[in-house]
């Protein structure tokens, strides 16, 4: 029976205070010994193959200098151990007890796509709300991260929530506005490391080695390498290996450094691309066309950092989940303002955690033309006790013609009464749901902010813009409008908006059947408000009409008159 050896071992890119010890029997080989770093290391070595991790024999003193002293080492890949190597061959006699007798490296994933070429395989194009299909896709058109940033050209670079299109953000979410949500000890204290790590100056980005594992270590993930065939690549990432078709590594985080704010540009920006370039690779192509491919994208310069989210619909969309928050250790009494941080980092992981079992364990259609990643992820809605189920089929425009049971919209405030109040009357389409896009049990893990679904009846029809585009509208369909305005002024409401575009013609009916819709600004008079970003195209609105100005019934009035 061979003897136990106690092998002590260091990851490279961990900070010098993570060796750990391995006990293994010395008759065991290197692959064996593979085995168990990985298991060491779960959870976060978990999506790591062990014959890819790489070991190095070394013999070095876990002493002041150890970091140094590691740095200085060049660990060539074809001098590593070869897994049929025996450890007692290696260590005849029992290695220093004070010493590293193991270095080890994480596998390196290569990208096959360089960056020139990016932009051909995202293959996706955005409409004015929502996505065109993969076919439709203008090549010659670049495909625009968008995040609220504009060129000179000013084209629109908006897009609907995040959450909407996968969980996983709203989950980070609501984690972070829990305020019962219990910190383990283990985040606290490495969220404190890594304001201590942070706050020292560094020039350069290759010196902030230690900040990588402490990150690695409060989101519970292993880091990774990846690398284009140009050798860009992001700093490290997160990723996730599928066990089952498609056999595809998935993106749950990507993460770029700065040594400092302000230094070689925004690092979120650098990550924003770093995720385009991840998903664009052909070797993600399933996924990339059977999910909006949601990863968190993490930016980190000096001693700031932000978290995004992103996913791929029509066109690459990049949100802000966080602003740019300090991580520098300033304050002697500094402990509540540790643990508001912690709590961002633990919300993280927790999220991080249900993306990678989502990438992990989820059944993804095998199909290459899949439209799953052009719509939201809610697909149900509360009637009583019932629950409604449904699916999308496509954005709906307005020259839209098929035929629909039922149109889905999202807002963050919503005229219900108003809009229940004409539809009572016939004067607007049934409201079939208003409300929260979770159960109450469901919001506890997912929040979705001041966001509301809004489900309604859909008729089939055109629009007043689009059947009198130039001309003054008929006197029969002036007085359906005028009558609806009334109703509203009646019960001390008003719609906000009473322009052609929001006065639909039913098909069954025509003009005498006319209905108003878009109740997103209704409400009570001279309380509620009109948007903050109101166009100020000339001529689109009556007088005192302003950005977030009161709304008034004598707007209503003048908008019906100019009809």
């Amino acid at each position: 029976m061979s003897e136990n050896i106690e092998l002590f071992c260091y990851v490279i890119g961990t900070p010098a205070n993570d060796v750990f010890v391995i006990q293994i029997p010395s008759s065991r080989s290197i692959a064996h010994l593979k085995v168990s770093i990985r298991d060491k290391l779960k959870p976060r070595f978990d999506n790591i193959p062990a014959n890819e991790l790489l070991l190095w024999k070394v013999s070095i003193a876990l002493d002041d200098n150890f970091q140094q002293n590691i740095d200085s080492h060049n660990f060539e890949d074809t001098e590593s151990l070869l897994a049929v190597k025996r450890l007692s061959d290696l260590f005849p006699q029992p290695p220093n007890p004070e010493h590293v007798h193991i270095v080890v490296r994480r596998p390196q994933l290569v990208s096959a796509v360089p960056p020139a070429q990016v932009q051909n395989q995202i293959n996706l194009r955005v409409t004015n709300n929502f996505v065109l299909d993969d076919e439709q896709y203008d090549e010659e058109n670049p495909a625009a991260i968008h995040d609220g940033r504009y060129g000179t050209h000013r084209n629109t670079t908006l897009a609907p929530p995040l959450e909407l299109y996968h969980p996983v953000f709203a989950e980070f979410k609501a984690h972070l506005n829990n305020p019962t949500l219990e910190l383990p000890p283990d985040v606290v204290l490495n969220t404190m490391e890594l304001m201590v790590a942070t706050s020292e100056i560094k020039t350069l980005e290759s010196e902030r080695i230690n900040v990588r594992g402490i990150v690695e270590k409060l989101c519970g993930l292993a880091i990774m390498k990846s690398e284009n065939k140009d050798e860009t690549k992001p700093d490290y990432i997160f990723p996730v290996t599928r066990n089952s078709p498609p056999i595809e590594v998935a993106l749950v985080a990507v993460v770029e450094e700065k040594s400092e704010l302000g230094v070689n540009g925004d690092p979120t920006v650098q990550a924003s691309f770093s995720y385009i370039h991840y998903w664009a690779d052909p070797s993600h192509q399933l996924l990339r066309t059977s999910s909006c491919c949601p990863s968190f994208i993490i930016g980190i310069a000096g001693p700031w950092v932000s978290i995004c989210g992103g996913v791929l619909t029509g066109h690459p969309i990049v949100q802000r989940l966080t602003d740019y928050i300090w991580l520098g250790h300033s304050r002697i009494i500094d402990e509540a303002y540790t643990l508001r941080v912690a709590k961002i980092f633990y919300s993280l992981r927790l999220a991080a955690g249900s993306l990678y079992a989502y990438y992990l364990n989820s059944e993804f259609p095998l199909i290459k033309k899949s439209r799953i990643r052009f719509f939201p992820s809610i697909t149900s809605y509360k009637v009583g006790v019932q629950t409604v189920r449904f699916e999308y089929l496509r954005p709906l425009e307005p020259e839209d013609a098929d035929d629909k049971l039922i149109v889905v919209k999202f807002a963050e405030r919503y005229g219900e009464q108003a809009h229940r109040l004409l539809a009572a009357e016939k004067l607007a389409p049934e409201l079939l749901y208003f409300g929260p896009l979770t159960s109450p049990q469901e919001a506890v893990k997912y929040s979705y902010g001041n966001l509301y679904m809004v489900v309604m009846e859909y008729i089939e029809g055109c629009t007043v813009q689009q059947k009198f585009p130039t001309n003054t509208i008929p006197l029969e369909l002036k007085k359906v409008v005028q009558k609806a305005r009334e109703c509203l002024s009646k019960a001390s409401l008003v719609h906000g908006d009473l322009r052609k575009p929001n006065i639909l013609i039913p098909k069954k009916g025509g003009i005498e059947g006319a209905l108003i819709i878009d109740f997103d600004w209704a409400g009570e008079a001279n309380k509620v408000r009109y948007p903050l970003h109101l166009s100020s195209a000339p001529g689109l609105w009556v007088d005192g009409v302003e950005p977030y100005g009161l709304i008034q019934a004598v707007h209503d009035d003048a908008m019906v008159d100019r009809l």
